[in-house]
């Protein structure tokens, strides 16, 4: 049983929805043709790299910033199979006009399901994978697999979910010394054909696709996300489409289907979901928020790109945005459901299932550690700027990201910084396993970064706050999180949304933590382990685990927990062909013609062109930022405007106002402390309130003694922009503390003006009623909390506390 594929890699013309350009894919087709295997049998796929010298930026100097360009290798994403060559051996480095034959051996135990591909070259892996250079890769089914018959013959849709994200694509094209496309005006034209939106999530690289479904009827949708930051949730906005769970990262769930309201995916993610619409006409999937905070690398949502900059900035340099904001991008696609002969009866209700257990997958939940020997990591990941020890929280090509040491604990022990490590070489591991072991991880800070491990997937154990054992963090999780990700949930790439962070700024990634198990079953030698947000893993956020031992061991306790779990075996399966990828309705053009494609440009090789650069020695008056110092510089020597902050370096993103370089580089700062700070203006705070929870009470934002100093007292200039501010100290005590009584909040710099409401309530510690009135007026008790009941007369109270003498009830 082998499939047989050869791929060239290559150039073809893109006609997208807002804008052409020229991309590198696979044969010319973006997504890639869809390639099939069964358990039992292996690929055979040849890669061909038809882009051309030069390499563009390269070195020991190019170490974890975007570089080579044109060179490019293959990455199978989810599959259980050996990380060694010929397998899927993410570290060839495959030139331009070099090929390279890879072989994945499927072993028959290896459970049906979907998965993707993707390159996977250090460096350059978020420009390519970021322009849609992916596809997915299909486990099928064998004949005589034990699963209902319902979900072997549903009819499917496959769709890989992909975002463009330009900033990304210019900042990695600039650096990297990319001839092909600056994503600015060489091979690049804003075309607004469809939509004057340029930043979008498209499915199948469609913007606003329609899908057509027969009413009624069941359709398994097989999806990958290729994004390379954004995440994505969304709904059927009428609820008329239900969405049944089947399985994630290529592995069916224990507990199939399990009914979610929304469909959540985060970069790196498959799912399979079933799908039955009751009503006939358009339904809208629509991008839902699940309150995400904080803002960086997941689920909320931030600017969508302007159109209004000059012309060599013609489109996008704001902030990425995110697609669950009805004011970005509201609609993922169109289900356009329709009647069809024997469709007026639905299909039957899909009833629970389970699949035949690989061996590699027995639930892991109840090992007991004093039985057996569990190895343990925590993984954190990090990147910090020059001079800065917090997280930046934006991402720069200066950052120096990476996995925290040391080796075999993680963690980041203190001095914390020191055990931070950038990705260096193929040869260097953060820990090393046994082949055969069970291994658990504390993945920590995973509300940011999509953790991946290539070749063992592995189950969620817990879900718990790092910081402080008394919080839960589920009860900051929302309803449609705690559906879609449960313990005992298999995956190969988690990123858990939607968990509220308690704590200060050095503490933000560290609150919520994942504990996850996995086995280190059969295959030896390296297993990559990264951020799946690209621009991370191409700067440094990548490590990877040594697996010793011999070839082909597994674990001996597989069958004490489940007795009929399907050992390994050499056996093979059957023959199964190349397909391609699905498309849905109107798809953008390509040119697959080598001739057609537009020459190259080889001045774009010179530095002094770059997008980024400016040539003349007096700078351009543009702003960039400076992320040690946290706000905006201008490009022009010191000896200028009291502004400047030197010549911009070529790689540094230049924005014709402090404001707009503040927005799209700072977007976690204040905007108003950005740019004042930027034009070198004392910043008077913008005059409104935010909590002080230490004091329990609004503050304003302003300095004392300062323009906006006035009736009430200033407390702190607010410098980040996650701190809420409210236009009155009235709205800030009833949104940030709801527990406190509202006078009293409002009126803490004013102590005479709080009087209560002269209502009666129960102090619980003298066990009498009261009144809610400043102590020292008659049978005043102070004011009453949010909680405390009040009551028009002393009389209704004592009868809360009934068992109290009616004369020792209140004075």
């Amino acid at each position: 049983g082998v499939t047989r594929v050869q791929m060239i890699f290559g150039l073809a013309h893109y006609k997208g929805a807002s804008f052409d350009t020229i991309l590198r894919v696979h044969d010319a087709v973006a997504p890639g043709k869809t390639i099939h295997a069964v358990p039992g049998g292996r690929i055979e796929l040849e890669l061909i790299n038809c882009l051309r010298e030069p390499l563009g930026f390269n070195g020991p100097e190019a170490l974890n910033k975007y570089h080579i360009p044109n060179s490019t290798n293959i990455h199978t994403h989810g599959p259980h199979i050996s990380g060694a060559s010929p397998g899927d051996n993410v570290f060839l480095n495959l030139g331009p006009g070099n090929s390279s034959y890879y072989v994945y051996e499927f072993n028959e135990n290896h459970m049906p399901g979907t998965f993707w591909y993707h390159p996977h070259l250090h460096g350059s892996s978020a420009l390519q994978v970021g322009q849609g250079a992916a596809g997915m890769l299909i486990v099928d089914h064998p004949a005589d697999y034990d699963i209902p018959d319902i979900i072997k013959d549903m009819p499917e849709h496959q769709m890989v979910f992909q975002h463009m994200s330009l900033d990304i694509l210019r900042e990695s094209s600039s650096i990297s010394d990319d001839e092909v496309t600056n994503w600015v005006d060489h091979n690049f034209n804003m075309t607004n054909t469809t939509t004057d939106l340029t930043n979008f999530m498209l499915v199948n690289m469609q913007f606003l696709p329609e899908v057509t479904m027969e009413v009624n009827k069941w359709y398994r949708w097989r999806m990958a996300m290729s994004s390379v930051r954004e995440s994505i949730s969304f709904l059927s906005q009428s609820g008329a489409c239900e969405f049944q769970l089947l399985a994630k990262d290529g592995i069916y769930l224990t507990d199939a289907p399990r009914t979610v309201p929304a469909i959540i995916l985060s970069p790196g993610n498959k799912a399979d979901v079933a799908v039955r619409c009751s009503k006939v006409g358009q339904e809208y999937m629509n991008a839902t928020d699940l309150a995400f905070d904080p803002k960086f690398g997941g689920f909320n949502p931030e600017t969508q790109f302007a159109q209004d900059s000059p012309p060599k900035y013609q489109d996008v340099y704001t902030s990425v945005g995110n697609f669950h904001d009805p004011e970005l991008q509201p609609i993922v696609m169109v289900i356009d459901v329709v009647s069809a002969p024997g469709t007026e009866e639905p299909d039957v209700d899909l009833e629970p299932f389970t699949v035949p257990t690989p061996c590699y997958l027995v639930d892991l939940r109840e090992l007991n550690e004093t039985e057996i020997e569990i190895g343990h990591f925590i993984n954190e990941y990090w990147c910090k700027s020059p001079g800065v020890q917090q997280w930046p929280a934006v991402s720069d090509p200066d950052d120096t990201c990476g996995v925290f040491g040391p080796y075999g604990v993680g963690g980041g022990l203190t001095p914390r910084m020191e055990n931070l490590i950038p990705y260096s070489n193929s040869s260097t591991y953060i820990n090393d396993f046994e082949v055969g072991s069970i291994q658990e991880i504390d993945l920590v800070g995973v509300l940011f970064h999509p953790y991946h491990q290539h070749i063992n997937p592995f189950q969620i154990q817990e879900v718990f706050n790092n910081a402080d054992a008394s919080v839960d963090p589920d009860s900051y999780t929302a309803e449609a999180v705690k559906s879609w990700y449960q313990v005992g949930d298999w995956q190969d790439t988690l990123q858990l949304p939607a968990l509220k962070v308690i704590g200060t700024n050095d503490g933000l990634s560290r609150q919520t933590a994942v504990k996850v198990r996995f086995q280190v079953d059969q295959f030896t030698g390296h297993m990559l382990q990264h951020c799946h947000l690209l621009f991370h893993e191409d700067q440094g956020m990548m490590a990877q685990y040594d697996m010793r031992g011999d070839e082909g061991t597994t674990w001996d306790g597989a069958r004490d927990i489940d007795r009929t779990c399907i050992k390994p075996t050499a056996k093979k399966g059957f023959n199964t062909t190349s397909q391609p990828s699905e498309q849905l309705s109107e798809s953008p053009s390509f040119s697959a013609t080598p001739s057609s494609l537009p020459s190259v440009n080889p001045s774009l090789m010179d530095n002094k062109l770059l997008i980024s650069m400016n040539p003349s020695t007096t700078g351009t008056g543009k702003w960039y930022v400076s992320f040690p110092d946290e706000y905006c510089l201008q490009d022009c020597k010191h000896s200028g405007a009291g502004s400047c902050g030197g010549l911009a370096k070529k790689w540094d993103i230049l924005y014709n106002d402090a404001a707009s370089c503040c927005q799209t580089k700072l977007p976690y700062k204040n905007l108003g402390w950005c740019t004042g700070t930027s034009l070198g203006n004392s910043f008077p705070g913008s005059g409104k309130f935010y909590a002080d929870q230490i004091k329990q009470t609004c503050t304003k934002d302003c300095v004392s003694g300062g323009p906006l100093d006035g009736d009430s007292e200033c407390g702190e200039i607010i410098e980040d922009a996650y701190v809420d501010l409210y236009d009155s100290i009235i709205e800030c005590c009833r949104q940030k503390l709801s527990w406190q009584n509202v006078n009293l909040c409002a009126s803490s710099f004013n102590p005479s003006g709080a009087v209560g409401s002269g209502q009666w309530y129960v102090d619980w510690e003298l066990r009498k009623c009261v009144k809610d009135c400043v102590v020292g007026g008659t049978s005043c008790g102070g004011l009453k909390d949010n909680w405390d009941v009040g009551h028009a007369t002393a009389e209704t109270c004592c009868a809360m506390i009934s068992w109290v003498p009616r004369d020792q009830c209140h004075t």
